[in-house]
């Protein structure tokens, strides 16, 4: 295993060297702020937000992912952080599945924002050009972050992440939004909408299609679907199920960057398949705020 750990290492070098650039200065926090609260899309946010209260969340460092716009929350709330992952959503030609979505996620973001927000960006989605007119809007300033894959030897990963040249194998927007919460100085990580349920909304038909439910919080309905990889080729169960194993995997490296940082990170989404982060309920967050 150690041979393995060692062999990670080498690549994980190797990425840096042909894919990160020097990022420059890190965004921090105001000063005396030492909480942020990632909303994360799963379909739990909703009733999680009703219950803590809207006026829980305004005024405070919110950091929310992409398609959180689409959401009547996104004016309420006024996030100060917007983190999105997946390079589809910036590519100037995106896998037909995504086209429309995209399309409103750009316009949103630039007629809605009447806040100053900062949007974090994959140094991929740099070099497309599409998306760049809601720079239009000047309250809006990008903050690109280098996406190399961190793996290997515990100690690699931790000096990867703290100097921005990469992150653990991004499977999940989550993971980019959790490892900039840390590096940008934030001592107290607040999870909500973070259900990560998926496996049991995997289901097999009688042709042997695989197809999952990924519902969102903003989503009056979701149907089950094909996974598509390479824009047309269709996911099998095990591969699926191999991106999932990157997914939680990579909090547990996150938590291990974190105590690294003296961060603590709650996980306040009820049943959540998170097993990384200590557990908080909303009732024990909102008495610990008011003592």
């Amino acid at each position: 295993m150690n041979e393995f750990k060692w062999i990670n290492n080498v690549v994980t070098f190797i990425r840096l060297i042909i894919f990160s650039k020097w990022i420059g200065k890190k965004i921090k926090p105001k000063s005396g702020v030492e909480s942020i609260y990632i909303l994360a899309n799963g379909p739990s946010l909703t009733p999680e937000m009703e219950e803590a209260g809207i006026d829980f969340f305004v005024g405070k460092q919110n950091l929310v992912v992409n398609y959180f716009v689409f959401s009547d929350f996104y004016e309420k709330i006024k996030p100060i952080h917007y983190v999105i992952s997946a390079v589809e959503l910036f590519q100037d030609v995106p896998p037909s599945t995504l086209k429309e979505n995209n399309i409103r996620l750009y316009k949103e973001l630039k007629e809605r924002t009447s806040w100053d927000i900062i949007l974090y960006v994959p140094m991929e989605g740099k070099k497309f050009k599409n998306w760049k007119y809601i720079l239009e809007n000047p309250n809006i300033k990008v903050h690109y972050y280098n996406t190399a894959v961190a793996e290997g030897s515990t100690w690699v990963i931790n000096w990867m992440l703290k100097r921005q040249f990469g992150m653990p194998r991004l499977q999940n927007v989550l993971i980019a939004a959790l490892t900039l919460s840390i590096v940008s100085g934030y001592k107290r990580i607040y999870l909500f909408g973070v259900d990560h349920s998926w496996l049991k909304e995997i289901s097999v038909t009688n042709e042997n299609a695989v197809l999952i439910n990924q519902p969102h919080f903003y989503e009056i309905n979701s149907t089950a679907q094909k996974m598509i990889k390479n824009n047309t080729e269709t996911r099998r169960l095990h591969e699926i199920l191999y991106k999932f194993y990157f997914s939680f995997k990579a909090y547990f490296d996150i938590k291990n960057f974190a105590n690294k940082n003296n961060v603590q990170i709650f996980n306040l989404t009820q049943l959540s398949y998170i097993d990384a982060f200590d557990r908080m309920s909303i009732s024990e967050l909102k008495e610990k705020q008011n003592n």
